[in-house]
């Protein structure tokens, strides 16, 4: 799952609208083929989904050289947390 995999991720602000951003990035998406398919198949998921308690993928940045690339940068929705830190919170859910 892209969710798992390694990757750094940053706060960034699209600089024509102003949105703050989040952008993973995700490293050696071909050095496995069963792990770069399955990263496909969740970004066409990503891609369609449209609801509140998924996070929208706003933007997937083209390489600078699409002969040698071998990471994604992956442009999300600002979230101030992630599904982790939620579930190790000692705060009750309802």
């Amino acid at each position: 799952m892209i969710a798992q995999r390694e990757g750094a991720r940053v706060e960034a602000v699209h600089t024509p609208t102003g949105q703050v951003v989040a952008i993973k990035k995700v490293k050696g998406v071909f050095q496995d083929r069963h792990d770069a398919r399955c990263i496909l198949r969740e970004l066409r998921i990503l891609r369609q989904a449209r609801h509140p308690n998924i996070i929208r993928l706003l933007d997937v940045l083209p390489p600078a050289d699409q002969r040698k690339f071998m990471n994604l940068d992956l442009v999300f929705e600002f979230q101030q947390t992630d599904l982790e830190q939620v579930l190790h919170s000692p705060t009750f859910l309802t």
